[in-house]
């Protein structure tokens, strides 16, 4: 081989004498030309363009109602049903208050007498009756009972004849006294108003505490909203257990 050879132009370089020559590395790529990049630049702001013009074309899918009229239809049957139940419920209680407001007594008045007529049929051998005494410093003219249920812990007044407590600005307090505590502190059986014009009055007892055995009842006159420990001063009624 001819080492002396003399390279032709145009051709490569001899691999045994001298190395084909490379281009340098390109660390950044080149910039996209300038023409190119405005062609991108109002390609992409065609395209969008395109796209809100055509959103305006594009069909609202809403949504519809649909309304099961059976399943309505139902619904207003159970409301009539509750309603003709109710008004059912509530006749005889609205043809008692019809005959007691024509009767001229109060609702209060008709539902505690009730209550003490039922306690009377249904209590049996539990049920006490007392009738109020006459003793001197009571007034002579009051009438009625006690009626009282151990068991049930339930009872009633009935009175007539006390006079109206509203002029006076004071209220009428029940008192229990009970065999197995002290005669000082009788249980408190809640207060009430005799009104105006007044002739009979039922009132319900409410004891504040328990009472194992009841051995009188008395009506005192007292502050508006009661006391706590009664002077008995103003003692209005009494009636005694065992008394007739």
């Amino acid at each position: 081989m001819d080492e002396d050879r003399e390279p032709v132009a145009g051709e490569a370089g001899d691999s045994l004498r001298e190395p084909l020559a490379t281009s340098p590395a390109r660390d950044v790529e080149d910039p996209l030309p300038q023409r190119l990049r405005r062609r991108l630049d109002a390609s992409a702001e065609a395209w969008c363009k395109s796209g809100q013009a055509g959103s305006a074309d594009v069909p609202f899918l809403g949504e519809r109602l649909v309304v099961d009229r059976r399943a309505q239809r139902r619904g207003w049957y159970a409301a009539a049903a509750c309603l003709l139940l109710a008004i059912a419920g509530w006749w005889p209680r609205l043809a008692h208050l019809a005959s007691d407001a024509a009767n001229g007594i109060s609702p209060l008045q008709a539902d505690a007498e009730r209550g003490r007529q039922h306690l009377l049929k249904s209590g049996g051998e539990h049920v006490g009756r007392w009738a109020w005494t006459h003793d001197s410093g009571l007034a002579a003219d009051v009438r009625g009972e006690v009626v009282w249920d151990g068991k049930r812990q339930e009872g009633y007044l009935t009175l007539s004849g006390l006079e109206p407590n509203a002029p006076a600005g004071r209220q009428y307090q029940l008192w229990i006294f009970d065999a197995v505590r002290d005669d000082r502190y009788p249980v408190d059986g809640g207060v009430f108003d005799v009104p105006v014009h007044s002739q009979s009055m039922t009132v319900p007892i409410r004891p504040a505490l328990r009472v194992s055995q009841p051995v009188a009842f008395a009506v005192t006159l007292e502050p508006v909203g009661g006391v706590v420990v009664s002077d008995r001063s103003h003692l209005m009624a009494l009636a005694r257990a065992g008394g007739n």
